[in-house]
């Protein structure tokens, strides 16, 4: 709900990237330390508060150029408190697909699954030594099985059944009235995923082609807050968080593969080895890959208060210290070590004509490795009608490929200054302004790039000779680890904030604000390739690319009705812009092979410029100019029983999307074209509604037992939100049913007790 935000899970925040944000548990930073998205799922159940600071944060944060998403979990008190949640949903009960494939004209119905799926979820909290230690716990617990998909040729079905455990402990020790201690543990093991994408929907033939996952993380914390006089108090964290993903083979077939031929059959040892079909284009047999990714953190944080009334006006200075240690781990490998390409394969005797094997060194483990440290210090000041915060933040990192080789380093300074000033005395008019730099960390797939050691690379080549029978020696591959060139001038990117503000207080509980805001990102890392035809040289380095650009304008105004007199209410509206032709984290086309030529069938040859910078500047594929954002809420009291109906609606502009021209080949490598300026056209726009009942009972004491039903897409809009993007007769044409428009009307009930 809070303006300036877009996206899903991992939102645009205020124009910055879905890989911009970062997302703290308790003060543990939970963000994936390779992709710079959300790390872990948490229990909603042990959640106490959210808080999302979207821009114009103090110097006491940093590492985004977007939001920074604080969670606060439950903790145990002096009164044994808890509850039990059960959730539960049937996909037949929801809205079936309404809206066309705008080529063929047909309506394809969703493959629903006719069962009631369960959560189950439970917290508990109290005193173990009154007013000196306390406990709270909370787990869930969901079992879901999927709609059964089929898959390609064979047409055989495979159905997940996955399973999701979130869980959340927290102790809390009062040592002292001066000195408490907090420990604190969660994790989020999630299992029985099935993917068919990783070879490609319309190239995984069968099921055992298809490849099994579980995930899942865990973080735990120590903090220790003390209070040293009455002016001075101390807070330090050390904490670990992990997240990790697991992959292999979902299916092995029985029979060990075969191929017959002159009528003799031929085991093979890598049994479980994929299977590419030449003549149909699919895998079969073998998953994509086995492997694992591991993503850990550890982080120590020390901070200081310090609180003085003096130079005229109070002060509350904190200075602190941030570290951090992230590591990028990965080890893949094909199943068998081992890719077949076959003339022909046959799903059910086994039987293949072999044409190329391809033999792979065994894997090994890749890890890369980054440190951040960080030192701020800031002084929120108070003169009676003035605010003050004025900081700044001092951020160094540095980075290692798995060989060891430093790739990066840089130590930069971060000011920051807002001010609020209460233009009538009384608190209810306030003007405001800030201003910052925000440096963005470079995420460890950064130094991952720079990766010394081949997976699924060096490998020998066998060719089947029919007269033999055999696989004879073809060819030797090693590539080695990347060549890349480290550039040690490199600096993070960062963006550079100013935001005015204006907050009007009318009566006691309905305020209203406007506040504007001008974001631009500066020193845009990117990567440049050159290609020289004559030596056959390539070259590629990351640089600070001066033609990239991004920036971000908008005004907001925000009206908010407190809960008073039985109802609160929300309503915002964003007018915003975000441009420029840079949106990756640092691998875009821009910069790559320009002064080469270019080319493509059926196509003039033209050069590297016009296809990887031509039409670039635009709006982002992101950007939702207009942006309208309402909630409200009403609680009947009916003696022992309320009833609450609350609803959130909302309307927002279109994707942005321009005409592209595929298949263009620039220095070997391929490319696409913008033939029309980025951002020239906009899907339609979206208007969307939820609404959601629910009726609560005090049983005894403080029991009260709650019921809910929710409604998504309370009005079925199955608003088209993306379609195909090849300049052609199908421009802008939804071609499926279900994954280019929004989520059809679907039901959700919950049951809820609390003590």
């Amino acid at each position: 709900m809070a303006p300036g935000v877009t996206g899903g899970a991992n939102p645009n925040v205020r124009g910055a990237l879905s890989g911009n944000n970062v997302f703290l548990f308790d003060g543990v930073d939970t963000t994936d330390t390779t992709t710079g998205t959300f790390g872990q799922n948490f229990n909603n159940e042990a959640i106490q508060e959210i808080a999302i600071n979207t821009g114009g944060y103090s110097a006491e944060y940093g590492r985004a150029s977007g939001a920074i998403v604080s969670v606060v979990t439950k903790s145990g008190t002096n009164n044994f408190h808890g509850s039990a949640k059960l959730i539960f949903n049937n996909d037949e009960w929801n809205a079936n697909n309404k809206m066309p494939n705008e080529v063929t004209g047909v309506v394809t119905n969703r493959n629903k699954y006719d069962e009631v799926q369960y959560r189950y979820s439970g917290t508990l909290g109290g005193p173990v030594i009154k007013d000196n230690l306390w406990f709270f716990g909370a787990y869930e617990y969901a079992p879901t099985t999927s709609p059964e998909t089929l898959l390609v040729v064979t047409n055989e079905a495979f159905q997940q059944t996955t399973e999701i455990q979130l869980w959340q402990a927290k102790v809390n020790w009062q040592v002292t009235p001066s000195h408490a201690v907090e420990l604190s543990g969660n994790g989020d093991p999630y299992t029985g995923i099935v993917r068919n994408d990783y070879w490609g929907v319309s190239a995984t033939a069968e099921r055992e082609s298809t490849t099994s996952q579980e995930q899942g993380g865990s973080s735990y914390r120590g903090f220790y807050n003390g209070i040293l006089s009455p002016n001075l108090s101390l807070e330090a964290t050390l904490a670990t968080a992990t997240s990790r993903i697991d992959v292999g083979q979902f299916e092995t077939n029985s029979t060990l593969p075969f191929y017959k031929f002159n009528g003799a059959s031929f085991p093979m040892t890598q049994a479980t080895a994929p299977h590419y079909d030449l003549t149909d284009g699919v895998y079969y047999n073998g998953a994509t890959f086995t492997g694992y990714v591991e993503r850990p953190r550890t982080q120590a944080n020390l901070a200081v208060n310090f609180y003085k009334a003096m130079l005229g006006g109070n002060h509350s200075i904190k200075g602190g210290i941030d570290f951090q240690d992230l590591s990028s781990d990965s080890q893949f490998a094909y199943p068998g070590d081992a890719v077949y390409y076959d003339a022909s394969f046959n799903p059910n005797t086994r039987e293949f004509q072999p044409d190329t094997q391809e033999i792979f060194d065994p894997a090994a483990a890749s890890s890369s490795k980054g440190t951040i440290w960080a030192f701020y210090a800031q002084d929120k000041m108070d003169f009676g009608r003035l605010f003050l915060n004025v900081g700044v933040r001092v951020d160094s990192q540095s980075g290692k490929s798995d060989l060891g080789k430093s790739i990066f380093s840089s130590t930069v300074i971060a000011p920051r200054i807002s001010a609020k000033y209460d233009l009538t005395g009384r608190g209810k008019t306030l003007v405001s302004a800030n201003y910052g730099l925000f440096y963005q960390s470079l995420i460890q797939s950064f130094a991952d790039g720079y990766a010394g050691v081949p997976q699924q690379t060096n490998k020998t080549v066998n060719v089947y000779n029919p007269a033999t029978g055999k696989f004879e020696f073809a060819d030797r591959i090693e590539e080695g680890g990347n060549s890349n060139a480290v550039n040690d001038e490199l600096k993070p990117s960062y963006s550079q904030d100013f935001t005015l503000g204006f907050e009007q207080q009318i009566g006691p509980v309905l305020g209203v604000s406007v506040r504007g805001t001008y974001r631009s990102w500066e020193d845009l890392i990117d990567d440049v390739k050159t290609y020289n035809a004559t030596t056959g040289v390539r070259t590629n380095t990351y640089v600070n690319y001066a033609p990239a650009s991004r920036n971000y304008r908008s005004l907001e105004v925000v009206l908010d009705k407190r809960f008073a007199a039985n109802w609160q209410g929300y309503i915002s509206y964003t007018l915003s812009k975000t441009e420029g032709n840079h949106f990756a984290d640092f691998t875009s086309a821009l910069g790559d092979y320009l002064d080469s030529p270019a080319t493509r069938t059926g196509s003039a040859t033209t050069t590297g410029y016009v296809i990887n910078e031509g039409n670039k500047d635009g709006l982002a594929a992101y950007d939702r100019t207009h942006d309208v954002k309402a909630y409200g809420a009403y609680v009947w009291n009916l003696g022992r029983f309320t009833i609450t109906p609350a609803t959130t609606l909302g309307w927002r502009s279109g994707y942005p999307y321009q005409r592209q021209v595929a298949s263009w080949r620039v220095a070997g490598q391929s490319y696409t074209q913008f033939s029309s300026e980025r951002g020239s056209d906009r899907f339609p726009s979206q208007f969307y509604c939820d609404f959601g009942l629910q009726f609560d009972t005090r049983i005894f004491g403080s029991a009260n037992l709650g019921l809910r039903a929710d409604i998504y897409n309370l009005t079925d809009e199955q608003t088209k939100l993306s379609g195909t993007l090849t300049d052609g007769a199908n421009y802008g044409k939804a071609t499926s049913s279900t994954a280019q428009y929004a989520t059809p009307r679907r039901f959700l009930f919950q049951v809820l007790l609390t003590f």
